[in-house]
């Protein structure tokens, strides 16, 4: 099912501007709230204040689009370094990775704070 603001059905661009229901569920909601969508506030709309809610939610929770790997690319970007590596390479850079987390084990529950906290 589909609902509408009053006034305009699409947008300047044709897109068509509607509140989209799945089984009872508002779809556009589920999206932010999964972190797959944010929010557009440059036009109001009746449900912005809930979208805002939503997101605000799903970059706490690091959901999705929010989740900090992806928003600032360093897995990506090591991805795309460690697999231009030869294969010398790559054994020399497993051996050092090992080595670094013997020396500093990673507590987990040690550092949930930070990456919350954003630093």
């Amino acid at each position: 099912m589909l609902e509408f603001e009053s006034g305009d059905l699409r947008d300047k661009y044709g897109r068509l501007l509607a509140y989209v229901f799945v089984d009872g569920r508002l779809l556009n909601a589920e999206m932010i709230r999964r972190g797959y969508a944010y929010v557009y506030t440059r036009f109001p709309c009746k449900r912005q204040a809930e979208f805002i809610a939503l997101e605000r939610q799903a970059r706490e929770t690091q959901s999705g689009l929010w989740h900090i790997s992806l928003r600032d690319g360093r897995i990506a970007n090591l991805v795309n370094r460690y697999n231009s590596l030869s294969i010398e390479g790559r054994k020399r850079l497993d051996d050092l990775l090992e080595e670094l987390v013997r020396k500093y084990p990673y507590d987990q529950a040690e550092n949930i704070h930070t990456v919350s906290e954003g630093q």
